[in-house]
């Protein structure tokens, strides 16, 4: 679903793959620490492309320090494959979510992790 809502929107392949596994990873998030209830969105305007999701979780989504376990490295990779990444609360829960620029030519900044 998200490849194919965002090639239609032509946007740039390295960024549908950038923003198809930060779908994935925040989809992931809310299943895992919310009640599982989540809406999904994505969005292509003015060069830019996102993909977000709205949770009932309060939590603050935080980068974890990556130690020798297993899960838990899901926001270290949309911080690394994003341009950039965000959340703020909404009014069921949290709301959070990634951008890039649509452009196959556009020299992508990294969020420092």
């Amino acid at each position: 679903m998200v490849r194919e809502k965002l090639a239609a929107a032509a946007v740039a392949k390295e960024a549908v793959d950038a923003l198809q596994l930060c779908a994935s990873e925040f989809v992931t998030n809310a299943i895992g620490h919310a009640d599982g209830a989540h809406e999904f969105r994505i969005t292509c305007t003015d060069g830019v492309a996102r993909v977000g999701v709205e949770d009932t979780s309060a939590a603050a989504p935080t980068l974890p320090h990556i130690g020798p376990t297993v899960g838990g490295r899901g926001l270290v990779i949309v911080a690394a494959s994003a341009d950039r990444w965000g959340w703020t609360h909404s009014r069921t829960g949290r709301s959070y979510g990634s951008k890039s620029t649509t452009s196959a030519a556009a020299d992508w900044p990294r969020v420092p992790t």
